[in-house]
């Protein structure tokens, strides 16, 4: 979501969680911000002179949703 909001100028954190078990392991993360209707778009800061957004506004939930879908794509599960 930062990436949407600063036309990619600052990216979210990797996780670091490494593990060193070498059982399968879930991991089950909260994120919290904004009602599900809230549009995301590119704050004007994000821009330079004359530049464009690089992402479609996007509510919370949909933004979600395309985040979830790459994370189990990547993972090579199909919801």
């Amino acid at each position: 979501m930062m990436a949407r909001w600063t036309n990619s100028r600052y990216l979210s954190t990797l996780p670091r969680v490494v593990n060193v078990s070498g059982k399968k392991r879930y991991s089950v993360p909260f994120f919290y911000l904004g009602g599900p209707d809230l549009e995301i778009n590119c704050v004007p800061t994000g821009l330079d002179k004359g530049g464009s957004p690089q992402y479609l506004p996007a509510t919370a939930e949909q933004h979600y949703e395309e985040m979830y879908d790459a994370a189990y794509s990547a993972a090579g599960v199909s919801i």
